[in-house]
């Protein structure tokens, strides 16, 4: 089969010489329509020598067209399987490329069930190809794409002809990505099958974590509360809590954290002491903080970073009011990583504290990190509603640093917030001078 596709791929390849490129990018720009748009998101994809980049390019592409019911997505998938096979000729590096998509694309897949199907045939496919340790890979790949398909009589089959040291692997992979489509009945099948106690234990905690990534806070307490042990309720809910705080809704979380003070039977530990150090900093009362960071390190049993320590202090004393101690965690950090990641938890801590002038931190941004700071203060804008304040700065961050190289690319957030506030044309603009396959994808899909 890799050998026919290869053929295909070629001969596909051959012809394109001959054809000019469907989509004009200055065309489609002055009169953007979903076919044009899509067909420069695969143009883009194509060209991309990441097999990772390309592989979300075409995948985004025939979410979508599944989605839109356009019956094009098994020629995109088709396609992709395609390229992939002649440019990596390592069955077990193709396995890798789409089984990490089951992780990027995780609330997307169970929404595209064909399109799962057909990739979880083509990695059973390749099994036979490769030895058994990474055929087991490969089991657990598929059983993924299956699980996304709604597939539960492969989903069946796979855990019944796995080695019996490896069914629990399997059956929870497939059961996680059945809860990711809105399957629970066909999870709870899976974990008949498992039998296990623990199989069940780590598929409810999964649930959990789940709820709060789709944003399903209610149902995500509900569930977090019928946890077998004290312990483990009390940490999600203190995680629920969390996350809810870093989104800025800090009446909800701070509900959940005093819920969990009160219902804490026990010592508390070291981990649900940590998320509610968090839930205190976003509101800025330092003195609790401090008091659960103490609960947290005193803790053996949990390992608390002192550079978490560190930002969740600073954090609070930011939102209080005292921004002297972010700023002097941000001149003392020493890569433009951890530079990059301080300040975009302190600016958006600055924002929902309700102080929207970021302007402390554009005046205090070290020349080494200019270019990483502007970067960043554009993406916390654009993400946070500011896209006035975001276009000057990323005009800004052009401007002056033309040729810098960025760990990641802060512009990302300002499309996607484009695309949300309906700017679809400026946002096609800006995604086709990033050359970014994904995001001309996301635009596509939200035009007639």
């Amino acid at each position: 089969m890799r050998q026919f596709r290869i053929m295909m791929v070629l001969t596909a390849l051959t012809l394109s010489i001959a054809q000019p490129l469907q989509a004009d990018p200055k065309a489609c720009l002055n009169t953007p329509t979903q076919a044009c748009v899509i067909d420069m998101a695969i143009a883009v994809a194509e060209e991309k020598s990441n097999l990772n980049v390309l592989a979300s390019g075409f995948l985004a592409v025939a979410i979508g067209q599944e989605r839109a019911r356009s019956g094009q997505h098994p020629d995109t998938i088709e396609h992709l399987l395609t390229l992939l096979d002649v440019r990596e000729p390592d069955p077990l590096e193709v396995v890798y490329v789409l089984s990490r998509r089951t992780i990027a694309f995780r609330n997307q897949l169970g929404a595209a069930p064909e399109v799962s199907g057909q990739i979880a045939s083509a990695v059973m496919e390749m099994r036979p190809e490769l030895d058994d340790d990474d055929r087991q890979y490969a089991t657990i790949a598929a059983a993924k794409f299956f699980g996304f398909a709604g597939d539960l009589e492969q989903v069946i089959a796979l855990i019944d002809t796995a080695p019996e040291d490896q069914q629990f692997t399997v059956g929870l992979e497939a059961a996680i990505a059945l809860l990711r489509r809105g399957d629970l009945d066909g999870a709870r099948l899976v974990a008949e099958i498992i039998a296990e106690a623990e199989f069940s234990h780590r598929l409810n905690q999964v649930y959990v974590s789940m709820l709060v990534d789709l944003g399903e806070f209610d149902r995500a307490q509900e569930a977090a509360g019928l946890l077998e042990n004290e312990a483990d309720r009390m940490n999600y809910l203190g995680f629920i809590a969390a996350v809810l705080a870093k989104r800025g809704q800090f009446e909800e979380a701070l509900d959940i954290a005093i819920r969990i003070e009160q219902l804490a039977q026990t010592e508390m530990s070291g981990q649900t002491a940590s998320y509610l150090a968090e839930v205190y900093a976003w509101i800025g009362d330092e003195h609790r903080v401090d008091t659960l960071l103490r609960i947290s390190e005193s803790d053996s049993a949990f390992y608390t970073s002192p550079k978490h320590a560190d930002r969740e202090r600073a954090r609070a004393a930011l939102v209080a009011g005292n921004p002297e101690m972010v700023l002097t965690q941000l001149a003392a950090a020493d890569s433009e990583l951890k530079f990059s990641v301080l300040l975009h938890s302190a600016a958006s801590a600055h924002f929902y504290s309700g102080r929207p002038d970021l302007s402390v931190f554009f005046e205090n941004l070290p020349a080494q990190y200019l270019h990483v700071g502007l970067n960043t203060l554009g993406s916390v804008q654009a993400t946070t509603g500011d896209l006035d304040g975001a276009r000057e700065t990323f005009d800004r961050l052009a401007r002056e640093h033309p040729d810098a190289e960025l760990v990641f690319d802060g512009i990302d957030a300002l499309i996607r917030g484009l695309i949300l506030h309906g700017s679809l044309n400026e946002a096609l603009d800006l995604a086709i001078q990033q050359d970014n396959a994904l995001l001309l994808a996301e635009i596509a899909f939200e035009l007639e």
